[in-house]
């Protein structure tokens, strides 16, 4: 057993990679590897990249937003909402900085639109305590 399958699935798709014979991945507690052989494992994935192998010394890329891997005997299942694929490191962490920028403003707006519901719920209280609101 010289290598193994990768199933990739997220909400969009599920893909099977052939011939796997290295995968480096991350968990909060740091990176780790599985090669062909290797012990039933059930891994909590951390955001970030991993990358594998298949015959030959170049890498394959994925973009994780966490997830979960399973690997039994020849099968390893990565489970995530979404999966980028790349062979270039370099358009790979490009997509992490794209998508890292997306969540920021994602988030940045949701503190304003919170700000603003904070505002009008204090309004609204003022009004009430000094008698204006009611009629």
């Amino acid at each position: 057993m010289n290598s193994y399958t990768m199933h990739l699935r997220d909400v969009m798709k599920a893909r099977d990679i052939v011939g796997v014979t290295c995968f480096v991945g991350e968990t909060e507690d740091g990176a780790f590897g599985i090669l062909p052989g290797h012990e039933r494992a059930i891994i909590q994935l951390s955001y970030g990249l991993a990358r594998y192998r298949q015959d030959g010394p170049d890498w394959q890329y994925l973009l994780l937003p966490g997830g979960v891997l399973y690997f039994q005997g020849e099968d390893m299942t990565i489970m995530s909402r979404h999966i980028f694929q790349s062979d270039d490191l370099g358009t790979a962490l490009g997509e992490m900085e794209n998508r890292l920028r997306a969540e920021e403003q994602s988030l940045e707006n949701l503190k304003a639109n919170l700000q603003h519901l904070e505002q009008e719920m204090m309004r609204k209280l003022w009004r009430l305590e000094t008698g204006s609101g009611m009629k």
